[in-house]
């Protein structure tokens, strides 16, 4: 009875047979637990200065701080992304990188935190994100973060 649990592997490879390397899942692994998921939205009103702004806030409770992990997706009219992307998400702007552009997140003992930084560098005038609308997808996790 010790090989006992739920395995899945690639198309055409026998469970019985499956080497670890042809296994997409065994339950034998240790495996993230995710306790929470959802998303949570944003829309620019206007266009941020320089500086950090707090986009998000989820409020997970757990008293320590756990795993995670967020994805991205924006919509505007002149470049609407349809699929989710792994964040960070660093968009250095213009030809001379007038600007930089950073969504991060980071949890502590209570809550998941979405953030945005512009850091501008000089030269000419930074991306409109005013009318910008943001979706992060995100999972908190049973299992302790580093």
């Amino acid at each position: 009875m010790a090989n006992v649990g739920i395995k899945f592997t690639q198309s055409g490879i026998a469970v019985p047979s499956a080497t670890p390397q042809q296994l997409l899942f065994t339950s034998g692994n240790n495996n993230l637990k995710i306790v929470q998921s959802g998303i949570a939205t944003y829309t620019f009103s206007s266009n941020p200065s320089a500086g950090q702004i707090t986009l998000a806030t989820i409020a997970h409770g757990l008293g320590y701080v756990p795993a995670h992990d967020v994805f991205y997706k924006f919509y505007d009219p002149a470049t609407p992304y349809t699929e989710y992307s792994h964040m960070p998400y660093v968009n250095i702007a213009g030809g001379l990188a007038t600007s930089t552009y950073i969504f991060n997140s980071y949890c502590d003992s209570t809550n998941l935190v979405i953030r945005f930084s512009r850091v501008d560098t000089g030269g000419g005038a930074p991306l409109n994100y005013n009318g910008t609308q943001w979706s992060f997808k995100y999972r908190i996790f049973a299992d302790e973060g580093a």
